[in-house]
């Protein structure tokens, strides 16, 4: 980032147009382009100078309670749990029952992992399998 040995000053102009982009949405790699910076560069501009919550193309943490009040609704709404396939999530703008099952799969998003949407509703809900979806017991 400039340091006292690397030849090069800080150009915090150049920081701040980074951030300012990448709070408009706009990728890594679509800010390098434009600012003429490698994606690993913006990168690490964006890291240091913008907080996890203040990028709008970092997914929220998710928690077990929120997924299964998500699920609950579907219920309500559908009659029918919902599965990866179920489409998007309406509590939820920008969510999907696909993205969820990945995160619980893989434990990103503030999830532990090792697991999946169809065990959380099986453990929590008491939902047995059945072709084409879930049941409620």
């Amino acid at each position: 980032m400039g340091g006292p040995t690397s030849g090069r000053r800080p150009n915090p102009k150049l920081y701040r147009k980074a951030v300012r982009l990448r709070r408009r949405g706009l990728t890594h790699g679509q800010i390098g382009d434009q600012l003429g910076l490698s994606r690993q560069r913006v990168q690490q501009i964006c890291a240091a100078y913008l907080r996890p919550e203040d990028d709008p193309l970092i997914k929220p943490r998710l928690t077990l309670r929120v997924i299964l009040e998500w699920a609950d609704a579907h219920w309500d709404r559908v009659g029918d749990w919902p599965s990866a396939d179920s489409g998007t999530i309406l509590e939820a703008a920008g969510e999907n029952w696909r993205n969820v099952d990945s995160a619980l799969r893989q434990g990103c998003r503030g999830l532990a992992g090792g697991s999946s949407l169809s065990r959380l509703l099986k453990r929590y809900r008491a939902a047995g399998e059945r072709r084409g979806g879930y049941r409620r017991r």
